[in-house]
């Protein structure tokens, strides 16, 4: 089977590129604009994510840049990475302006991971950001797939103004993993993808001073830089992360 071969999908996606070969795909910001009726139709799925430089080139094989993915919620998923708290990379290509197509691909859970090494396999490994062949271990929580690899990451306290009393500690998957006061950083050793993130301030709650915590998915890789920040609103993070062509910064939550 072709990469973009006809393939049965239960919800059948708006056809807005006349290409014959993308008629599959959809237009990134449908997924955002129409959030509210993808968000009420979600289900299992693989997703192929298709990035280009220039919107008048858009054809099966002249993208710049590829992903694939899954999630037994596929359109959550992809709504991540449109918006910041899933791959770093497709978000930074979606905000500099790249023109990102998108196809959905239902089926059943037990198809995810055949189905999930077959696309990744189909796309050219050398303008792909996927750095597994795919295929999830286990999913911690909501359906996020979760690799095997293991990969280090940097936690970083970052120094503001406000509240620097006040300790921040992270919590990743439910574990602790670390307490830090500003400037501070820590090495943390984990399991590559997604995962769930909080962030709780404590040393001066008993003078009033609590701050509000963040609960959070972030999707972590090798050489990742986990950012943490006190302000008056509550708790900020933001992932640092080294493309090939030099950083790229995630979200701001």
């Amino acid at each position: 089977m072709g990469l973009f071969s006809n393939t049965k999908n239960p919800i059948e996606l708006k056809k807005t590129v006349q290409d014959e070969s993308l008629q599959e795909f959809v237009k990134a910001n449908m997924i955002i604009d129409k959030w509210d009726y993808y968000r009420d139709h979600d289900g299992p799925g693989v997703y192929t994510i298709l990035i280009y430089e220039d919107s008048k080139v858009l054809s099966a094989s002249d993208y710049a840049m590829s992903y694939a993915g899954q999630s037994l919620k596929v359109y959550h998923r992809v709504h991540q990475h449109l918006t910041g708290k899933g791959n770093g990379d497709i978000y930074a290509d979606y905000r500099n302006g790249r023109h990102l197509l998108i196809r959905i691909e239902r089926c059943e859970e037990d198809q995810l991971n055949d189905l999930e090494i077959e696309r990744i396999s189909q796309l050219d490994s050398k303008r792909r950001y996927n750095i597994t062949s795919g295929g999830a271990t286990f999913r911690p929580y909501e359906g996020e797939a979760v690799r095997n690899n293991r990969c280090r990451i940097t936690v970083y306290r970052e120094q503001a103004m406000f509240n620097q009393g006040i300790k921040a500690k992270i919590i990743i998957d439910g574990k602790e993993v670390a307490k830090l006061k500003m400037g501070e950083e820590t090495k943390v050793s984990l399991r590559e993808g997604v995962h769930r993130l909080e962030i709780k301030g404590f040393g001066m709650e008993i003078k009033g001073f609590g701050i509000k915590g963040l609960s959070d998915s972030v999707d972590l890789r090798e050489g990742d830089k986990l950012v943490v920040k006190a302000t008056f609103a509550g708790w900020e993070y933001q992932v640092k992360r080294i493309s090939i062509i030099g950083f790229n910064y995630g979200s701001i939550k």
